[in-house]
């Protein structure tokens, strides 16, 4: 289990580091010590309440791993949540603890959400400094706890999947292999949290493989983000615009630096500015909170990449019609990924979910996509994602981009529906703080020729879920956009 991996790495080297928060380095030896030292303190707790679910509601990211990692080693299934308020959204079972640390700790901020039965437990400053006599000796051969992920999706829902403990190993085995992980690694996670897939699976990943974890949640962190050796970023795409931002307009790519992308469609000059200013490599992910290893994954050399990519070694991903059958080449269908051992098995709490995206072995992430005769496969965008013309079901995604790169602005999204004229027509929603050049416009509703009506709609911030991830939140931009439009309408 990962913290016997941490014991073991810090008896043999002690002194290399395992994390860097905020700019603090700790090194293995320390590391271990303070995941042993809130073992310690959680003991006779969790002898109490017997074992559940731990959630945790703990803003640095330092203290949630350590505690995390602790009440695991004692049999616990941890969560970590962003607010008091989700505890009922989750609506978790067989919560034995809430756990805080100042300044989250107000028992009577926290009280009335404490579910049933369920202990508020707050976390002392010094626990990696006290004593625990009465602390039983700790034992790194108990089966560890399991860790539960989620996301809200787009739809507000909440979609819970259960990291197991006992495969733990194997998971990070197999990713650390994958992705060429090893004790030389220094990898900066940014800012992401325990609840998210990037954020849990990469750390434990690269401790597996006795390397370096950088997180930072300071306000300046792209100031700093080459610091302490770092030679692999893991970034969402709007991440990767703001570092590009701030770095100097003259610079020059790192050698021996890895950015890795995923999280969604990563635009064209975003990822040209990286290569040319930033990354010595520049990796483009595609992959689900469900699974373990990528679906997909492409090394960045154009800007065909961004869209063409392949399945890793021993991943089967196919894309099939809607009786099931495999599609032929140049086809768009639904993909489906063949599961593999490590990867999960289902929702939490949610057989519906689980019956209809966990069949027969494989998982069926909801996205539209092609494969080509090179077995490079695209994306075409969520299954749920269309635009209906004269019968005619066209997929959103290669649609965006187009617009992306036309009128160069980081999101869009489109949505096709009848206006109040009863019209066939198409919004074309982006988020941006003007209005791209009439010409620039025009160029797009050429494109869109197949419409009866080409609104737009500048929107300064799209609606996006709580989660580290982002996603924009596409029903309620749709009722935004489609409203501001009907608005416009009735006034002129």
């Amino acid at each position: 289990m990962i913290v016997s991996r941490i014991r073991a790495w810090a008896a043999h080297h002690p002194d290399r580091t395992a994390i860097v928060h905020n700019g603090r380095a700790f090194s293995y030896a320390w590391f271990a010590e303070a995941i042993s030292q809130a073992r310690r303190f959680f003991q006779p707790i969790v002898a109490d309440a017997g074992e559940g679910v731990a959630v945790l509601l703990i803003n640095s990211l330092f203290d949630s791993w350590v505690m995390s990692l602790a009440l695991r080693a004692e049999g616990m299934t941890t969560i970590v949540i962003q607010s008091p308020q989700q505890i009922a959204g989750l609506a978790l079972r067989d919560v034995k603890l809430l756990v805080a640390t100042a300044p989250e700790r107000s028992s009577d901020v926290l009280q009335p959400f404490l579910p049933s039965g369920a202990r508020l437990v707050s976390v002392p400053g010094s626990v990696y400094a006290d004593d625990y006599p009465d602390a039983r000796p700790i034992d790194d051969a108990k089966p560890i706890g399991g860790h539960i992920l989620y996301t809200s999706g787009t739809t507000g829902t909440y979609k819970k999947v259960l990291e197991r403990g006992e495969i733990e190993d194997a998971r990070n085995e197999t990713r650390a292999r994958a992705q060429g992980l090893s004790a030389r690694t220094v990898h900066h996670n940014l800012y992401l949290g325990l609840w998210t897939a990037a954020g849990f699976k990469f750390p434990g990943s690269v401790w597996h493989a006795g390397g370096c974890i950088v997180l930072d949640q300071r306000p300046d962190l792209y100031r700093h983000l080459l610091d302490h050796g770092v030679n692999q970023i893991f970034a969402l795409p709007g991440a990767l615009a703001d570092m590009i931002a701030e770095r100097d307009p003259e610079a020059e790519p790192e050698p021996g630096l890895d950015v890795v992308v995923s999280g969604g469609f990563l635009p064209a000059n975003i990822a040209m500015a990286a290569k040319q200013r930033l990354a010595g490599r520049l990796l483009a992910y595609f992959n689900s909170t469900e699974l373990s290893v990528n679906v997909l994954q492409s090394m960045v050399a154009s800007e065909e990449d961004l869209i063409w990519m392949r399945p890793p070694a021993g991943r089967v991903v196919e894309i099939v019609d809607d009786a099931g059958l495999p599609c032929s080449v140049d086809q768009p269908g639904e993909l489906r990924v063949l599961r593999l051992p490590i990867d999960s098995e289902g929702y939490l709490d949610d057989p519906e979910a689980t019956a209809r995206m966990f069949r027969d072995g494989y998982f069926y992430p909801g996205d539209m996509a092609v494969r080509r005769a090179d077995g490079r496969v695209r994306i075409l965008g969520r299954t749920a994602d269309v635009l209906n013309v004269r019968g005619q079901k066209l997929p959103a995604a290669p649609i965006e981009q187009e617009i992306r790169r036309i009128l160069q602005v980081n999101e869009v999204c489109v949505f096709a529906g009848l206006d109040s004229a009863g019209r066939e027509a198409v919004v074309v929603a982006l988020e941006a703080d003007q209005t791209p050049a009439q010409a620039a416009r025009n160029t797009v509703a050429q494109s869109l020729h197949m419409f009866a009506a080409v609104h737009f709609a500048v929107v300064s911030a799209f609606p996006r879920t709580e989660g580290g991830m982002r996603k924009i939140r596409r029903l309620a931009l749709r009722q935004m956009v489609w409203d501001a439009v009907e608005n416009q309408a009735r006034t002129t």
